[in-house]
């Protein structure tokens, strides 16, 4: 399929793919699209919660938020961050013999 966007909605996506370190605007709209996906079936998700415990999930989301807030000083979430996390993830899961 091929979309046609204007100069600056272009440019737009291309500054988001360079900051989540893809390689194209169309690997970036992807993975906005997947999250989108992802999110929307959350959100559906805690609509079939009963009241109370919609509430408690709240509670607890404010509390994670707090929590996160609290734990230090702000990092820059970049590409390299991710790609960093991600070969840290995948030397611990090695060490720990939890990848094959």
């Amino acid at each position: 399929m091929t979309i046609t966007l204007p100069d600056e909605l272009r440019a737009e996506l291309e500054q988001g793919a360079k900051a989540e370190g893809l390689a194209s605007p169309d690997q970036y709209v992807h993975v906005m699209y997947q999250r989108a996906k992802h999110h929307g079936r959350v959100l559906d998700d805690l609509a079939d919660l009963p009241a109370d415990q919609l509430v408690e999930v709240k509670r607890r989301l404010k509390e994670l938020v707090q929590e996160g807030l609290n734990s230090g000083p702000a990092v820059p979430v970049t590409g390299e961050f991710w790609e960093s996390l991600r070969q840290t993830a995948e030397r611990k899961a090695a060490a720990s013999g939890a990848v094959g």
